[in-house]
Parts: structure tokens; sequence; C-alpha cells
């Protein structure tokens, strides 16, 4: 059983555990699931807010899911300039 099905397993058991939704933030994270990660920081701090772990690594998801979209961005503009050129 893989780490995210354990911790489905507890969120189902626990719904409020601070702990859980930071873990599972964590994995998502580590995945590279920022949105998704992100979602999960801020359940942790709606459950504890002054949960600063959460709260610098929800600010630094939300940088990477910029960063993300920008680099998207940027390759299909750089697509469709080239397509032009040609």
């Amino acid at each position: 059983m893989d780490a995210l099905a354990v911790i489905h397993m507890s969120l189902e058991a626990s719904p409020t555990l601070v702990v859980t939704h930071f873990t599972m933030a964590n994995i998502l994270a580590a995945q590279g699931f920022y949105v998704d990660a992100s979602g999960f920081y801020e359940s942790t701090l709606h459950y504890q807010p002054q949960f600063q772990p959460a709260a610098e690594r929800l600010r630094s998801g939300r940088c990477l899911i910029l960063l993300s979209r920008k680099r998207i961005e940027d390759d299909k503009r750089k697509e469709l300039e080239s397509a032009e050129n040609t």
C-alpha cells in the first residue's frame, strides 16, 4: 500500500486531524501535484491557523504553480511563433 492510500484512509477515519492534512499536502507536493497540495495546506491552516510550516509551504507551492503556468504559457507562445515563422 502506498503512502497516499494510507493517508486517504487516515483522512476518512479522522477528517479533522491536522497532521494528516499536512502529511497529505507534503506527499502531493513531493509528487509535483502543487495545486492539490495547496488545498491540503489550506485545510491544515483551517484546522490550525497558526501552523507556520503549512503557511510557508502554501506560499512556496503557490509560487511553483505560478512558475509552472508561466512556463506553459511561454512554451505555447514559442510554439506559435515558430509555427508562424515556418
